[in-house]
């Protein structure tokens, strides 16, 4: 994936980080590069993600087929679980967020069935701004890479 800072305004009159995902053009001989998901992949994934309005879910924000298929979402972090928070409690944080995100989900009748490190993105961060003071935010998880629900 290929991360764009985009100067035009997409949804909110500001500047808004994109994640851009793209199928693999099959015609290349580029070495490597058949590693990347499958035109049908991503047509799946923009079916799901234009559907899907459960809280904690990549936001589509546009989509397309040429030259091959591709989405953007909004940018939700740069931590996954590949790399969880240092702390105990941090981790355990992230954790219960995740089950929060989860259960919203499958209550809107859908389900993840790729769930990994990968597609779950975490961040620092209390919703609406600042915690109050002595307190610290929880954390905030949102799930990516929904091309097989």
């Amino acid at each position: 994936m290929a991360v764009l800072d985009r100067p035009d305004p997409v949804t909110s009159g500001t500047t808004v980080r994109l994640v851009r995902k793209c199928a693999v053009d099959e015609g290349t001989d580029e070495p490597g590069v058949r590693s990347g998901p499958t035109a049908e992949g991503v047509r799946r994934e923009i079916g799901t993600l234009a559907r899907c309005t459960s809280t904690g879910v990549a936001v589509l924000v546009a989509h397309g087929e040429r030259p091959v298929p591709w989405l953007e979402t909004e940018d939700a972090g740069v931590h996954t679980l590949e790399s969880p928070p240092d702390s105990p409690g941090r981790r355990i944080g992230v954790l219960a967020a995740l089950t929060h995100v989860l259960a919203g989900l499958h209550r809107d009748g859908w389900a993840h069935l790729g769930l990994e490190p990968g597609h779950v993105i975490w961040r620092d961060r209390a919703p609406g701004g600042r915690p109050p003071p002595g307190e610290s935010a929880p954390p905030e998880v949102t799930l990516c890479s929904l091309g097989s629900a």
